[in-house]
């Protein structure tokens, strides 16, 4: 990666180590099984056994690592304990080493996977373009700048949308009304209804019911910037707390909005768990995940862990927001406690529901920029970035995307981003390669760019839609029925999100180390290893052989990129070269590598770990619907591309064959005129009509059969040349005798009688052709015997002509006509 070096590496039993300043590296010495741990990723980290390092991530992830002593796992416990788990300051995260070498790099290389601009930058989002977007009306409402310098509110945007008839004096003496001055501010509307969403904290009640009329004021300003009839509905107050919980707030100066002082207000309670137990349910979920699975009460223990419980209560609680603002037409105002995490998760799930701009990529970074960073979820204390306040920690940005990816899950077409856009951005989340997740508001983001004038990159910029690995090949534009999504909140409808808790399969056998070496026996691994290449892996020289983690595990794949991702050769880190040359040192530290598996590695011997990391440096997550939706969509357009060239053949062999004949029939047409003019009005004996015929010999004849280059082959058209009637089965294709074209039956339902090498048969045309010969010959033409004409008819009563040679001309000697 752009500014990673190598700070320490051992042995374990099954393979070995390595600490970089961004990431742990595991790796089996079969080559079948990697697992990469960002740092800012690790919960916690235990010891199992005297031998034995238990990794907790906070994605729910669990790997186990077994030292080869005692001695090396007490060393390896502190050192990872000191570069995880101990207090860091924001400056210490990897995010701006990664985003100084990686600016570097996109400088001097302009195609990377990485790509910087205005709309995949942290910038906060735009009140205006939601105003415009909205179509919120500006004699009604309005968008304020009162919070321009966070002086109104420091963890609320600089620009909210109110109502037109409240001032900005108003606003800061209303803000005064609620926990940390997050007042009510309206974030989404709906444009049928003409309802709005808006969010805020908990009112200052406080045991004896305080009343603020500025708060009071604010519902009261919204209701009346409702259309007429709207306007004397009731407002829906959704509080995402259990009433037991908003009353005892109230021995905390909070509580509730009372609905003897807040009129035309109704308050429903949704019972949603807090910061803490969302932090034991997860907890629960990662040691249910990782530890012996009893299938006999697997189900029941996940039951026990309440997690898919609390999901199903966010989504229910999401649904009846959106059902009083679509369905009954009622304004709908969300609060917690302090307003920045259920109320957040709520909002933000009920607009996706709603509003399908949302579910685009661009949509979706507008939501998490707007409802999460902008009105100040708490990232840092929440994802543990400082490792400051334990009891600050929880998933609960997690949480929400688990929610979005069972909609996803019930709704496959409906998101433009896919599942492992989702997953990578679970992960990002908590890597400290990206700084969208390091701050706890937009204004502590400002202040730190004030201080230094180094900047991080966003996630964004490896999360977009111009990547097509997450790009959703099946997603649909939405119709009117397909707008609102309607999920299914059952327990029985909420699926485990794999992908994100357990891994890929790569990752899964570094717990497993039997799993991968019988993956290796059955041959089921990427690349088969000698007894040599199985040995114990020999400590070498010089650890900053492995300064570049990236080069060592990507050498043999460099030149050829895998599907999917986007990590070019230049993309790699180029701090240090490999250095194999120094002779190995059997006295030497921990911190060196093996030189056998450097050289496997630089020499493609083991392209299996190249493979399965992506370019961000995580192990890759293949969506297998999604490659499989990939391959059709490139079959069938590989087969488009060939029916077409072949139709563009076909057009250019009909072109040619219609010019052929029409300048063939331009000439029988100038001699009929001739014969016309020159011919008397009396009748014609049979002689006079022999004599008036053309006389070839049959073998002069270009008659067209099949395989000739008059012949249209039976691709060439799919209906009938004539009545344009399409040929199925029941309606078979068959070829003009005469004039080699593509007919149906009902248009060629004529024969002709034809003597060829002494033989009759009857043989099929078309009705033009027929009617050319009718035409032409006036009486049955004989060309080349003495043997009398006769008529006959064909199986369906059609009169056909009977005549013996192989073909026969009509017309003068300078224009001729072939029958036949």
């Amino acid at each position: 990666m752009f500014g990673e070096s190598l700070e320490a590496s051992t042995d374990t039993v099954n393979g070995r180590i390595y600490l970089t300043q961004y990431r742990i590296i595991i790796i089996d010495r079969l080559g079948t099984a990697v697992a990469t741990i960002p740092l800012l990723t690790v919960d916690s980290i235990e010891t199992r056994d005297i031998f034995i390092l238990q990794i907790n991530c906070k994605n729910g992830r669990v790997f186990k690592v077994t030292a080869e002593s005692s001695e090396v796992a007490c060393e390896w416990f502190k050192k990872l304990m000191q570069k995880t788990c101990s207090q860091r300051s924001v400056n210490d995260v990897f995010a701006w080493r990664f985003a100084k070498f990686a600016k570097q790099n996109m400088k001097l290389h302009s195609s990377c996977w990485l790509k910087v601009n205005a709309s995949c930058s942290d910038i906060e989002s735009s009140a205006s373009d939601d105003f415009d977007r909205l179509c919120f009306d500006p004699e009604h409402w309005r968008i304020s700048d009162a919070n321009t310098n966070f002086e109104l509110c420091e963890t609320y945007p600089q620009k909210v949308i109110v109502p037109k008839s409240l001032s900005d004096e108003e606003l800061r003496a209303a803000s005064e009304g609620r926990f940390l001055n997050r007042f009510p501010a309206v974030v989404w509307r709906c444009k049928e209804k003409e309802t709005v969403l808006l969010r805020s904290s908990q009112p200052r009640v406080g045991l004896f019911s305080y009343r603020y009329p500025q708060d009071e004021r604010i519902l009261e300003c919204v209701r009346n910037a409702l259309p007429e009839g709207q306007s004397s509905s009731t407002l829906l107050i959704i509080d995402a707390r259990s009433y037991t919980a908003a009353f005892a707030n109230r021995a905390k100066g909070g509580g509730f909005e009372s609905a003897e002082y807040y009129r035309q207000t109704e308050v429903q309670f949704m019972g949603l768990p807090n910061i803490h137990n969302i932090r034991y349910s997860f907890n629960q979920l990662r040691a249910l995940l990782s530890g012996p699975r009893e299938q006999a009460t697997f189900l029941q223990s996940l039951q026990t862990t309440q997690w898919l419980h609390y999901l199903t209560s966010l989504i229910d609680a999401a649904l009846q927001c959106v059902a009083a603002l679509v369905d009954d037409g009622r304004s709908v105002l969300v609060h917690c406690s302090d307003g920045w995490d259920r109320t957040t998760q709520i909002v933000s799930l009920a607009k996706l529901i709603a509003d399908p701009y949302y579910r685009t990529i661009a949509g979706f970074m507008c939501l998490i920029r707007r409802e999460w960073i902008d009105f100040g979820h708490k990232f840092g204390d929440r994802t543990g970035v400082r490792n400051a306040d334990p009891n600050e920690r929880s998933p609960v940005f997690l949480q929400w995307l688990d929610c979005v990816h069972q909609l996803q899950h019930q709704f496959p077409a409906a998101f433009q981003f896919t599942r492992s856009f989702l997953t990578k951005l679970a992960q990002h989340c908590y890597s400290g390669m990206f700084g969208t997740f390091l701050w706890n508001s937009l204004s502590e983001r400002r202040k730190m760019q004030k201080e230094t004038d180094a900047e991080t990159l966003s996630v964004w910029c490896y999360l977009n839609e111009w990547n097509p690995q997450f790009v959703n090949v099946v997603y649909e534009e939405p119709c009117k029925n397909t707008r609102r999504l309607r999920p299914a909140i059952g327990v029985e409808n909420i699926v485990l999100w794999n992908d994100l808790y357990m891994g890929p399969v790569v990752e899964q056998r570094i717990n497993a180390p039997e799993d991968a070496q019988n993956s290796i026996l059955m041959g089921l691994g990427a690349s088969q290893h000698s007894e040599a290449d199985r040995c114990s892996l020999n400590r070498a020289h010089s650890a900053e052989s492995l300064s570049n983690i990236d080069a060592i595990m990507c050498q043999s794949t460099s030149n050829q990129p895998h599907a999917g991702s986007y990590a070019p050769p230049h993309a790699l880190s180029t701090r240090s070269s490999l250095s194999t040359d120094t002779e190995p040192r059997p006295d030497e530290s921990d911190q060196s590598a093996s030189v056998s598996t450097l050289k496997q590695y630089r020499r493609g011997r083991n392209p299996h770990i190249a493979r399965e990391l992506d370019a961000d440096g995580l192990t890759k997550m293949v969506d297998v619907y999604q490659e499989r939706a990939r391959k059709r969509i490139d079959d069938y357009e590989k087969k488009i591309r060939s029916l077409e060239q072949r139709l563009s053949n076909m057009e250019r062999e009909r072109k040619r064959y219609t010019s052929g004949l029409s300048a063939e029939f331009s000439s029988q047409n100038a001699s009929r005129s001739l014969g016309d003019e020159s011919s008397d009005s009396g009748p014609r004996s049979f002689d006079s009509i022999l004599s008036s015929i053309s006389m070839i010999d049959k073998d002069d004849a270009s008659d067209i059969s099949e395989g000739s280059k008059g012949w249209l082959v039976d691709g060439a058209s799919q209906t009938c040349m004539s009545c344009q009637q399409p040929f199925l089965i029941n309606n078979r294709r068959h070829h003009c005798r005469n004039c080699g074209k593509l007919f149906c039956g009902a248009c060629t339902n004529f024969t002709y009688h034809r003597v060829q090498d002494s033989k009759g048969e009857q043989v099929r045309v078309c009705f033009e052709c027929y009617s050319s010969m009718s035409r032409a010959s006036g009486t049955p033409a004989i060309v080349g015997t003495s043997t009398p004409l006769q008529s006959s008819t064909s199986q369906n009563r059609t009169p056909t002509h009977q005549s013996p040679p192989p073909a026969f001309f009509i017309g003068s000697a300078n224009g001729q006509t072939v029958f036949g």
